[in-house]
């Protein structure tokens, strides 16, 4: 089977009008769009719409990335949320610590601590 006898799917014709076909296989596209001047049509209409998209998009790529928006901001929020949860948990369970000693069960009121615990984790 050669190039030209392997059937065209709409993937290449897609790969074909971002321009990302190696040469036997963008020739093998080429000829089959000469036999077949209706898909022609429509692969030069989405070649002149991916140009228009790129003219008009073109400013926007050259803009800088946005801080919110960059890898480390990102890593270090959620560096940030993860040390509050872990600080929460820790509070949580000298809570709980506390709780379960004797001496502190008799003088504390049980709902006022479970009240603490239960905000120590929010």
């Amino acid at each position: 089977m050669t190039g030209e006898d392997v059937p065209i799917g709409e993937d290449e014709l897609q790969a074909f009008v971002d321009e990302r076909l190696d040469g036997p296989r963008r020739d093998a596209v080429e000829a089959h769009l000469a036999r077949h001047p209706e898909l022609r049509e429509r692969i030069a209409a989405e070649r002149r719409q991916r140009a228009s998209l790129r003219a008009q998009l073109q400013g926007k790529a050259a803009e800088p990335i946005p801080a919110r928006l960059r890898i480390a901001t990102i890593q270090a929020a959620r560096r940030a949320r993860l040390a509050r949860r872990a600080s929460l948990i820790a509070a949580a369970v000298a809570i709980f610590e506390r709780m379960s000693s004797p001496s502190e069960m008799a003088n504390s009121a049980p709902s006022t601590t479970r009240g603490i615990a239960f905000a120590a984790l929010m």
